[in-house]
C-alpha cells in the first residue's frame, strides 16, 4: 500500500493537479484543483476494451486526433518512462511496440533497479518469493504483477502455490526472449522449488503476446476446467512433457 501511494501522488504531481483532499484512509479524493492539461496519445485498446497510451503533461502541440510519430525523445517526458524511472512501475512489455521505445523504458527501469527506487527496493521476483498463501503475494512480497496475476489466479482456484508451474507449463503463455531472440513460453522462465517461486529473466527482457483471441484469465479458466475433471492439485506431480 505505502508504494500504491506514493504512485498515486506521483502521478498527481505529474500532471500537476494539486490541492488534493483525501477521504478517510485515502479512500477516494475529495476534492482537488484538477484544471491541468494533459494529452495521450494512443492506437489501440486492449481485448478488455482499456485504452493502451502514453500519458502526458501539459498542452498537445497537435490537435485531437491527428497522427503523431512518436520517438525516444518525446516518449523521455513521458508519464509511462518517469514512472519506470521512479521506480513505481515495473517494465511489463507487450508485442506491437517498437523496439526503440522498447529500449528506452528498458533503460529507465534499469536504472532505477540499480538504485533500489520503489518498488525495486523490495522486488522478490528474482530472488523468489515464498507462496504460503494469498497473503504472501498480495501483502508480504512485491514482484512483477504479471507473476502476481498467474499465482492470485491459481492460489485462488487450489488454495496453495502446489503445482504452480506444472500449471504455467499446460497453460502455454507465449513470449518472445529478447536475450536470445526466441519464441517460448512465459513459464521456460519460472521456477519452482517447494513454495518459493522466482522468474529467471528480468521482466524488460520478455516480450508477451496479449492473447487477443484467449478467453480473461486464461489460467484460471483451465484450471476450472481441470479440477472439474480431475483432482488437479494431486495430478500435478505425474505431468510431464512429451514431443509432438
Amino acid at each position: 500500500m505505502p508504494l500504491a501511494r506514493t504512485a498515486t501522488d506521483f502521478l498527481l504531481g505529474f500532471v500537476g493537479i494539486g490541492e488534493v483532499v483525501w477521504t478517510a484512509e485515502r479512500r477516494s479524493i475529495a476534492s482537488a484543483r484538477d484544471d491541468a492539461p494533459g494529452f495521450i496519445l494512443t492506437r489501440s485498446v486492449d481485448k478488455y476494451g482499456r485504452v493502451i497510451a502514453f500519458a502526458f503533461a501539459g498542452e498537445a502541440s497537435e490537435g485531437d486526433g491527428d497522427e503523431v510519430f512518436l520517438d525516444a525523445e518525446r516518449l523521455g517526458v513521458s508519464y509511462n518512462q518517469a514512472a519506470l524511472a521512479a521506480g513505481l512501475a515495473y517494465p511489463t512489455f507487450h508485442w506491437g511496440l517498437f523496439a526503440d521505445l522498447r529500449a528506452a523504458l528498458a533503460d529507465a527501469a534499469r536504472g532505477a533497479r540499480a538504485e533500489r527506487k520503489g518498488v525495486f527496493a523490495a522486488d522478490a521476483t528474482q530472488d523468489g518469493v515464498r507462496v504460503a498463501s494469498l497473503y504472501s503475494i498480495t501483502d508480504d512480497a512485491v514482484i512483477l504483477p504479471k507473476l502476481f496475476r498467474r499465482l492470485s489466479d491459481f492460489l485462488v482456484a487450489t488454495g496453495s502455490g502446489d503445482g504452480f508451474l506444472a500449471a504455467m507449463e499446460a497453460n502455454r503463455e507465449p513470449v518472445l526472449d529478447l536475450t536470445t531472440s526466441n519464441f517460448t513460453h512465459f513459464d521456460t522462465f519460472i521456477e519452482q522449488d517447494g513454495d518459493t517461486v522466482r522468474l529467471t529473466r528480468l521482466p524488460e527482457e520478455i516480450v508477451f503476446d496479449p492473447m487477443p483471441t484467449r478467453e480473461t484469465a486464461s489460467l484460471g479458466a483451465m484450471l476450472e476446467l481441470a479440477m472439474a475433471e480431475s483432482d488437479w492439485v494431486e495430478d500435478t506431480s505425474q505431468r510431464t512433457g512429451g514431443i509432438a
